[in-house]
């Protein structure tokens, strides 16, 4: 468990953690895709819609990795200092 040292209160994020961030990212792309084509009168595509989606899933569990990175990165610092 690479996560399980944090210092208290930052435990290894579970699944549902991912779910929500992914979930998140998925209905901004849905959003953004929608608000796109209704200002510009285009019409619905799916294949654009699923590639949005998809680019934005993407980017939200990126985020979220660099985060976590982040922090574990911060936690061996401090940690090196005390040995």
């Amino acid at each position: 468990m690479p996560f399980s040292n944090f210092p208290q209160g930052g435990g290894e994020p579970g699944w549902f953690t991912f779910l929500i961030i992914v979930v998140l990212a998925i209905w901004g792309g849905l959003i953004n895709y929608l608000s796109r084509v209704r200002s510009a009168m285009r019409k619905f595509n799916w294949g654009e819609l699923l590639l949005e989606i998809s680019i934005s899933a993407f980017a939200g569990l990126c985020a979220h990795l660099r985060r976590l990175l982040l922090r574990l990165c911060a936690h061996g610092k401090s940690e090196k200092g005390t040995r």
